[in-house]
C-alpha cells in the first residue's frame, strides 16, 4: 500500500518487539514525503491497527549481496518515526524532570522530552497505574489515572503535580485530590527472633489445608519437553542450588495453638526422581505423580521428576503447592534454572547474587503494613469503587447449578489465529492500549451479548509485587482484583475501549487489596453453590518466561491440568511475546493462547468450544470495526450461522384446502362414519355436515357478513363443533366463548370483537349479558332435520377463521385473528407428522376459549377421525381420566401440559390403544418414564401463531434435564433473537420470533399493539415476525429450550396470563387503593400460582376474592389475597416486586409453634446456631441460609459442633441439608466414630479448632466452598 504512494519509491515493513510489551509496525521507505503525510495515506486506506506505529524515512533500502532487504542493518525509529518532535524538549521546571525520570525508567525510554505524549513513547492502558502509583511514592502527590489519559505529556502531567503540592502547602490539603492506593513502605530484612506469621494469601490456602488435608486443589503442575542430552548430576545440583536461594522452598508449615506459621530449615535437598518411561506412557506417569499430596511439615513443597525417552528426549516434571508457587515464581524458577544448569554442567558456582530479602521478610512486611488505616483505605476504596454491581453473572449453562459446588473442570488450550494475534497486538498500539485491555473488552462484550447483562464484575489476578525485592522471589504473592464493566448494546467498541483502559488502570493501581476484606464489607448473597461477588475470570498470564535454551538442551512448557476448576469460567490468556520481552524476536512471539478453564458441572465441552469460537468471532470484528456497536458485533461464524437459518426454517407449507373443503369430502365420501361422539350420543360426518350447511344458511339470513366474528357461548360438545363448522361455511369467523367466564369478560369479548350473532343454548342462554344482539340456539343443530344446502362456495385462505382472546398486560383481553391459511398448513402438517386417518379416535379435552380446541377439533375431522367428548367429571381426575382413554379406545390425544404431567404418573391399562399423547401450553417438566406404552410430543405455540410452531418427540427416559419444544413444523420459522434482534448463539438464551404461513393478521382493534407485537422480517422483504415474549434457546441438535417469559407473563394450567391485567381488575374494586399480583411457586417443580398483593383498609381478603371470582376466570383469580397498609415502592416510586416476593402470603392453616428439640444434642445445635447469629431464635428445621447464615458461617458452625461433640461432620453434608435437625442427626451418626486427623499439621486439634473459629471470619465464601466437594480427607479431582 505505501508503494502505491506516488512519493514513496521503495519501502519495507516490519513487525518490532524491542522490549516493548505489544508488537509494532514499523515502515521503512525511501520516499521524500514527510512520515506524517505517509501515516494520512495508510490511514485512509486501511484498517488503524495495520497502519505502521513509526515511519523512518531512509535514502535507500540496505540489501544483502542475495538481494533482499538487510534486516540487520535497519536502524531503530526515532522520535520522529514515532510522532514525536525530532528534538526533545528541554525540561522547563524540577518538576518536569522529576516526571521525565518516572516515565523514562517506567518505559526504559532514555530521551524523555517535557512535551513528549506518555502514549507516543510506548505508554499503555496497564503502564499508566503504575506512573500514578510511583507520581504519589516519589513526588507525594496524587494524580487519577482519567487525569493520566487526558492530560498525556509530561510537562501536563507536571503542571498538575505543581498545583497539588502548592496547594498542599498553603490550605493542609491537595484539592481534589483523587484516590489513590497508599504507598506501600520499604520492604527490607525482618528480624528472625519471633515467629514467622504466613502471607496473607498464604493464610487463605492454610484454612483449606487445615479443614481438608491434602487437597489438590493447591497444587501446579506443569512439565517441560526436552530436547537434547540432560545430565541428572548437574539438573540435581542446579535444583539444589534453588532451593538453597529460596528459604520458601526450605520453609515448612507447621501449628501453635491452632495458628500456621512458617518454619524455614537451614538446608534441604532438592527430591528429584529419574524414571525411564516411553514417550507414549508418559502422560500416564505424569497423571499419576501430579496427584500426590505434599506433607505440609517437610520442605520442599515441590518436587520433580525426569523422565527420560528414547534418543535425546525427556520430560521435566514440576509439581509445587501454592504455598511458594504463583504464576510469576514459574517463571523465576524457570529463568534461574536456565542460569545454573549450565554453570553446574560446567563445574563453576552460581552466577546467581544471593536475594536482598526472603518470602518470610515478605510475610512480615505484608501483615505490618496491611492493617489499620491502609486497610481501610483499600477497602473503603473498593466498596465505593463496586457499590450498587450484581453479584452474580449467569452465563447459560448446560445444566442447573448442584446446590453445593464440587469444582470438577477441565481447561482446554486454544491457540488463537496468527493473522488474530497479530491485528490483536497492532490494534492495541494503534489505540494506545495495552493487549489485555482490548482483549478483555472483547471479553466484556462477549459476556453482555451472552447473557444480557450490562453491569458486569470480573476477576483478574495480578502479580502484586509493586516493589522492586518483590521481583526475584518465589512463593505465592498473587492476588484477584475484581474488573467492574458496563456495557451496552448500542456502544461503539472504541468506547467500550476506552473504559475499559481506564478501569483497568484503576483497578491495577491498587493491586494490593486483599479480595476476602472486600467480599466481607461488601456481603453479597451467600450461596454455597457459586463464588461470591464474580464467578468469572480473566486474566494474562504473560510474566516473562526465559527461552528454554541453555546447556544444549532447548525445551518447551506446557501447562497442565488437574480436573478441577475454581469458578464457573477462568480465561487466561498466555501471549507469548509479553513473555519474550526484550528478547530477539522468534516466529513464536505471534503466538496468544488461551485456557479456557471451565466447571464442567456447569457446561459441556461443545459449550465451551463454540464459546471460544465466538470470543474469537467477535474480536476479529471488532479491530476490524472499532465504530460498530456492541450488540452490531459479529458473534457467529459462517457455518454456525448457516446452521442456525438452516434450523429455524420449518419444512415446506403442509396444506392449502381450507377445512370447510375437507370436512366437505369426508362427508361426501363416508356420510355414516361418526364425526364426533359424546356419552348421550353420536353425530356421523353427514349428520355434521347437514346440520353446519343449515346453520350457515341461518347465519346467512341473520346477515352474517365474511370475516364476521360470531361467538360460540358454549362447552365442549357437538354443539359446538356444529357451531364453529357452519360459521366458517357461512364464511363468518368464529369466536369461542367459555360459558364459565365471569359475565362482565363474556361481555367485554362481544362488545371488543363487535359481535351482532351469539350461538348458544337455551341452557346457557342466561350467561349472555343483555344487549340487541341476535342469539341462534344451538339445541336444534343435532336435532332438527337441516334444509338440504350443498354449495358453500369457496373459501379464501386469506379470510379470517376464528378469533381467540388471550391475557392482555393493559388489564383488558386482546382478540387475535387467525387466518385460514395458518389453519390449513396446521391440518396439513398435523395429519402428516401424526399419521392421523379415519380409524383414529381423538378427544376433545381443552376450554373452547383455548385455541388447543380447534387443534383438537379440526385435524381430527379433516382425517376422518372420530372426536370424543371427554365428559366434566374425568378432566379433573387423572385416574379416571386414563381409564376414560382406555375405555374409549382413543388412539391419539392432547392433553394440556399439567394435565398431561398428571396422567404419565399414573398406571396405564395393559392394551391400551392410545399411541400418541401430545401435549402443550406449558412446562413440560419430565419426560415420559421408561416403559411408557405409547409416544409422547410436547408442543409449543402462541395463539398469534396458529396454535403449534414447534413440536418434538420426547423418548422415555429417567429424570432429567427440562424437556425441549421441539422444532419449527412445517411453514413455520422461529428465530431465536437477542435485543438488536441479532441470531444468538447456540445455548444463548434469546426471545423467539415466529414467521410463516401461520401467523394472525393481528389483534382486533388493536393497531398499535399489532405493530408493536408483529414486526417486519429483515430477512424476508414483505414478512413479518411475531415477537413472543418467550425465551428459549437453542439445544445442540436443533431443538429448542423454553426458558421464561421475558415480561411477567406466566402460564397458569396452560393459560398464557399478564398478572397485571388481574391487579387492574383488583384495583376496580371500590375499596382498593392499589395492588401488585406476582407469581410464585412453593417449590421447584409445582405450577406456579397467584398471589395479590392489596392496598386497602376496608376491604378484606375475602371480599377481594369474591369480587375476582365474579370478574376473572377461575384460572386468573389469585390463589392468595394478601392484604397490606401500602404497597412498598423502590426510589424509583414503582412497585418493588422483590419486596413483594419476600412476603409470605397467608397461610390457611395458622402455624404451629416452633417444634422443641428432640435431644439433647439438637438443643446443643440450636444454642450453638443461635449464638452464631446474634441470638436470633431458631427452629429445629429452619433453612441455616434464610436465617441469616452464609457458607463462612456454616463453616463456623460445623468446627464448632465437631469441636464441642468430638466428631468429624463434613461441611458439605451440611450445606446439602442446612437445618439444626439435619446437622444434629449427623453428629449422632458420627458419634460412635473417633475424631481422625488426615494430615501432620494438626498437632493439637482442640487447640487448632479453637483458633481456626477464631480466624475463620477471614477466608472468603469462595475459599471455604473450594472445600465443599468432600471435607472428610477425600482428595478434591481436578
Amino acid at each position: 500500500m505505501l508503494k502505491q504512494h506516488p512519493a514513496v519509491r521503495d519501502a519495507f515493513v516490519v513487525v518490532e518487539h524491542s522490549g516493548r510489551p505489544d508488537a509494532r509496525l514499523i515502515a521503512y521507505v525511501v520516499s521524500g514525503a514527510a512520515p506524517n503525510e505517509l501515516s494520512g495515506f495508510l490511514g485512509a486506506r486501511l484498517p488503524s491497527y495495520m497502519v505502521p506505529a513509526a515511519i523512518v524515512v531512509l535514502p535507500a533500502l540496505p540489501m544483502t549481496p542475495n538481494g533482499k532487504v538487510d534486516r540487520a542493518r535497519l536502524p531503530a525509529p526515532d522520535r520522529v518515526a514515532a510522532g514525536l518532535a525530532a528534538t526533545a524538549a528541554a525540561h522547563r521546571t524540577p518538576t518536569e524532570s522529576a516526571v521525565a525520570a518516572i516515565v523514562s525508567e517506567l518505559l526504559g525510554v532514555a530521551d524523555v522530552g517535557a512535551d513528549d505524549d506518555f502514549f507516543a513513547l510506548g505508554g499503555t492502558s496497564l503502564v499508566v497505574g503504575r506512573l500514578a502509583i510511583q507520581i504519589a511514592a516519589k513526588l507525594g502527590v496524587t494524580v487519577s489515572i482519567p487525569e493520566l489519559f487526558a492530560t498525556r505529556t509530561v510537562s501536563g502531567i507536571a503542571v498538575i503535580v505543581d498545583r497539588r503540592a502548592a496547594a498542599a502547602e498553603t490550605q493542609g490539603f491537595e484539592p481534589s485530590s483523587p484516590s489513590v492506593a497508599p504507598v506501600p513502605p520499604p520492604l527490607r530484612p525482618a528480624r528472625r527472633d519471633r515467629p514467622i506469621p504466613l502471607s496473607l494469601p498464604q493464610e487463605r490456602v492454610w484454612f483449606f489445608e487445615q479443614l481438608s488435608p491434602g487437597n489438590l486443589a493447591y497444587n501446579f503442575q506443569a512439565s517441560v519437553s526436552l530436547h537434547g542430552r540432560v545430565d541428572v548430576h548437574a539438573l540435581r545440583a542446579a535444583l539444589d542450588e534453588i532451593v538453597r536461594r529460596h528459604e520458601i522452598l526450605r520453609t515448612g508449615f507447621i501449628a501453635v495453638d491452632g495458628v500456621g506459621q512458617q518454619h524455614p530449615l537451614a538446608e534441604a535437598k532438592a527430591p528429584l526422581r529419574v524414571l525411564d518411561v516411553p514417550a507414549e506412557r508418559a502422560d500416564d506417569v505424569i497423571a499419576e505423580e501430579v496427584r500426590k499430596p505434599f506433607d505440609l511439615t517437610a520442605p520442599p513443597l515441590a518436587r520433580w521428576l525426569l523422565l527420560r525417552h528414547t534418543g535425546e528426549e525427556s520430560t521435566f516434571v514440576h509439581v509445587e503447592h501454592h504455598f511458594v508457587h504463583d504464576g510469576w515464581s514459574l517463571s523465576v524458577f524457570l529463568s534461574e534454572l536456565a542460569a545454573l544448569y549450565p554453570a553446574c554442567l560446567a563445574g563453576q558456582p552460581s552466577p546467581l547474587p544471593d536475594l536482598a530479602v526472603q518470602y518470610a521478610d515478605y510475610a512480615f512486611w505484608q501483615r505490618d503494613w496491611m492493617r489499620g488505616e491502609v486497610l481501610r483505605a483499600h477497602v473503603e476504596h473498593w466498596t465505593e469503587r463496586l457499590a450498587g454491581a450484581p453479584d452474580a453473572v449467569e452465563l447459560p449453562a448446560d445444566r442447573p447449578r448442584p446446590p453445593v459446588m464440587t469444582f470438577r473442570g477441565a481447561a482446554p488450550r486454544i491457540h488463537i489465529p496468527t493473522a488474530l494475534s497479530r491485528a490483536l497486538r497492532a490494534f492495541s498500539r494503534e489505540h494506545r492500549v495495552s493487549l489485555f485491555t482490548t482483549m478483555y473488552a472483547g471479553f466484556a462484550a462477549l459476556l453482555y451479548r451472552y447473557t444480557g447483562q450490562r453491569d458486569l464484575l470480573v476477576g483478574t489476578g495480578v502479580a502484586s509485587r509493586t516493589v522492586p525485592e518483590l521481583e526475584p522471589l518465589l512463593g505465592m504473592l498473587v492476588n484477584t482484583l475484581v474488573l467492574r464493566t458496563r456495557v451496552s448494546a448500542d456502544q461503539p467498541f472504541s468506547d467500550l475501549l476506552d473504559q475499559v483502559g481506564t478501569s483497568v488502570a484503576e483497578t491495577l493501581a491498587w493491586p494490593d487489596t486483599p479480595v476476602n476484606a472486600v467480599i466481607d464489607a461488601i456481603d453479597p448473597a451467600r450461596d454455597p453453590s457459586r463464588n461470591p461477588l464474580f464467578q468469572i475470570m480473566f486474566s494474562f498470564h504473560d510474566s516473562a518466561v526465559p527461552d528454554l535454551d541453555f546447556g544444549g538442551i532447548t525445551g518447551r512448557v506446557r501447562e497442565r491440568a488437574n480436573g478441577t476448576a475454581k469458578s464457573d469460567l477462568n480465561v487466561i490468556v498466555v501471549p507469548r511475546a509479553q513473555q519474550r520481552v526484550g528478547r530477539a524476536p522468534s516466529p513464536e512471539d505471534d503466538d496468544i493462547h488461551l485456557i479456557w478453564e471451565h466447571s464442567t458441572d456447569l457446561f459441556d465441552e461443545s459449550t465451551m468450544s463454540r464459546m471460544v469460537t465466538h470470543y474469537l468471532t467477535l474480536l476479529a470484528d471488532a479491530v476490524s470495526r472499532p465504530a460498530a456497536r456492541v450488540g452490531q458485533l459479529r458473534l457467529l461464524p459462517d457455518a454456525e450461522a448457516g446452521q442456525l437459518e438452516r434450523w429455524s426454517r420449518g419444512p415446506a407449507v403442509a396444506g392449502d384446502r381450507p377445512v370447510t373443503e375437507l370436512i366437505a369430502q369426508q362427508a361426501k365420501t363416508r356420510p355414516d362414519a361418526v364425526a364426533v361422539r359424546w356419552p348421550e350420543g353420536q353425530l356421523s360426518y353427514g349428520e355434521l355436515w347437514r346440520r353446519a350447511i343449515g346453520l350457515a344458511g341461518r347465519l346467512r339470513e341473520a346477515g352474517v357478513a365474511a370475516e364476521e366474528p360470531v361467538a360460540l357461548c358454549v362447552d365442549r360438545s357437538a354443539e359446538l363443533v356444529v357451531g364453529e363448522l357452519a360459521v366458517l361455511t357461512a364464511g363468518g369467523c368464529y369466536l369461542p366463548v367459555d360459558p364459565s367466564y365471569p359475565a362482565e369478560r363474556i361481555g367485554f369479548m362481544l362488545g371488543d370483537a363487535g359481535v351482532r350473532t351469539v350461538l348458544t343454548t337455551a341452557a346457557l342462554r342466561g350467561r349472555l349479558p343483555a344487549s340487541g344482539r341476535t342469539v341462534i340456539d344451538l339445541d336444534g343443530a343435532t336435532g332438527e332435520e337441516p334444509p338440504a344446502v350443498a354449495d358453500t362456495g369457496p373459501v379464501s385462505l386469506d379470510r379470517l377463521a376464528y378469533v381467540i382472546y388471550t391475557s392482555g398486560s393493559t388489564g383488558r383481553p386482546k382478540g387475535a385473528a387467525l387466518a385460514h391459511r395458518g389453519l390449513a398448513n396446521l391440518i396439513g402438517w398435523h395429519l402428516a407428522e401424526y399419521t392421523l386417518g379415519p380409524a383414529d379416535r381423538t378427544a376433545l379435552f381443552a376450554s373452547p376459549g383455548f385455541d388447543a380446541s380447534t387443534w383438537e377439533i379440526w385435524p381430527a375431522l379433516a382425517a376422518g377421525a372420530t372426536v370424543c367428548v371427554v365428559p366434566p367429571q374425568v378432566r379433573a381426575a387423572p385416574a379416571e381420566l386414563v381409564r376414560w382413554l382406555a375405555d374409549e379406545r382413543i388412539t391419539v390425544t392432547f392433553l394440556p401440559t399439567p394435565v398431561a404431567a398428571a396422567a404419565l404418573s399414573q398406571p396405564w391399562p395393559a392394551g391400551t390403544s392410545l399411541r400418541a399423547l401430545l401435549t402443550g401450553g406449558d412446562v413440560l417438566p419430565a419426560a415420559p418414564a421408561q416403559g411408557t406404552p405409547f409416544e409422547v410430543f410436547n408442543h409449543y405455540g402462541p395463539t398469534e401463531n396458529t396454535v403449534v410452531a414447534t413440536a418434538g418427540h420426547i423418548p422415555a427416559s429417567a429424570p432429567g434435564r427440562q424437556p425441549p419444544i421441539g422444532r419449527p413444523i412445517s411453514g413455520v420459522h422461529a428465530y431465536v433473537l437477542d435485543p438488536e434482534r441479532q441470531p444468538v448463539p447456540i445455548g444463548v438464551s434469546g426471545e423467539l420470533y415466529l414467521g410463516g404461513t401461520a401467523l394472525a393478521r393481528g389483534y382486533l382493534n388493536r393497531p398499535a399493539l399489532t405493530a408493536d407485537r408483529f414486526v417486519a422480517d429483515p430477512r424476508r422483504p414483505g414478512a413479518r415476525l411475531y415477537r413472543t415474549g418467550d425465551l428459549v434457546r437453542w439445544r445442540p441438535d436443533g431443538q429448542l429450550e423454553f426458558l421464561g417469559r421475558t415480561d411477567e407473563q406466566v402460564k397458569i394450567r396452560g393459560f398464557r396470563i399478564e398478572p397485571e391485567e388481574v391487579a387492574a381488575t383488583v384495583r376496580e374494586h371500590p375499596h382498593v387503593r392499589d395492588a401488585a399480583v406476582i407469581a410464585r411457586t412453593s417449590r421447584v417443580d409445582a405450577e406456579p400460582s397467584l398471589v395479590a398483593y392489596v392496598d386497602s383498609v376496608a376491604a378484606s381478603d375475602e371480599d377481594v376474592l369474591a369480587f375476582l371470582r365474579e370478574r376473572l376466570p377461575t384460572y386468573m383469580v389469585p390463589a392468595e389475597v394478601v392484604m397490606l397498609p401500602a404497597l412498598p415502592l423502590t426510589e424509583h416510586g414503582k412497585v418493588d416486586h422483590g419486596a413483594l416476593t419476600g412476603l409470605a402470603p397467608r397461610s390457611p392453616v395458622p402455624p404451629a409453634a416452633t417444634p422443641a428439640p428432640r435431644s439433647a444434642t439438637e438443643e446443643r445445635v440450636l444454642q450453638l446456631t443461635s449464638t452464631l447469629l446474634h441470638g436470633r431464635p431458631v427452629g429445629r428445621e429452619d433453612n441455616f441460609f434464610r436465617i441469616g447464615g452464609h457458607s463462612l458461617l456454616a463453616a463456623q458452625l460445623v468446627a464448632q459442633v465437631n469441636d464441642v461433640f468430638a466428631v468429624h461432620v463434613p461441611v458439605a453434608s451440611f450445606l446439602q441439608q442446612p437445618t439444626a435437625a439435619s446437622l444434629a442427626a449427623a453428629v449422632t451418626a458420627a458419634t460412635a466414630r473417633p475424631l481422625t486427623h488426615h494430615g501432620p499439621v494438626m498437632p493439637s486439634p482442640r487447640r487448632a479448632s479453637a483458633q481456626l473459629l477464631a480466624e475463620i471470619d477471614k477466608l472468603s465464601d469462595e475459599e471455604v466452598e473450594h472445600l465443599l466437594h468432600d471435607l472428610d480427607g477425600t482428595e478434591v479431582e481436578q
